[in-house]
């Protein structure tokens, strides 16, 4: 299993790798149990969303880069071309919502 740090990411090229990353990031939490998470806009609007009963990466393909992804122990943002795990984050750090 590879541990996730400040510098992990999932990066795409195209719209098809895009949408691979966004299933493979939803897995990557899947496989560590989150439960529940946040996704915060840019503006600071935030969504409160259980992880088994929403289509997460359908949500993360319409997000907007810097819309932040934020969970009881970890946290990432959305950017332009990744997926990127927010510095001081990490699997094992705590994240604030």
């Amino acid at each position: 299993m590879v541990e996730a740090d400040s510098n992990s990411f999932w990066a795409w090229r195209s719209p098809d790798e895009r949408a691979e990353q966004a299933a493979a990031f939803a897995g990557f939490l899947a496989e560590r149990g989150v439960t529940r998470l946040w996704l915060i806009a840019p503006g600071g609007a935030r969504q409160s969303l259980t992880a088994r009963e929403t289509d997460l990466p359908g949500l993360l393909l319409s997000a907007p880069p810097q819309t932040r992804i934020v969970w009881n122990r970890g946290g990432a943002v959305v950017e332009a071309d990744a997926i990127r795990m927010l510095p001081g984050q990490a699997e094992t750090g705590d994240a604030h919502v």
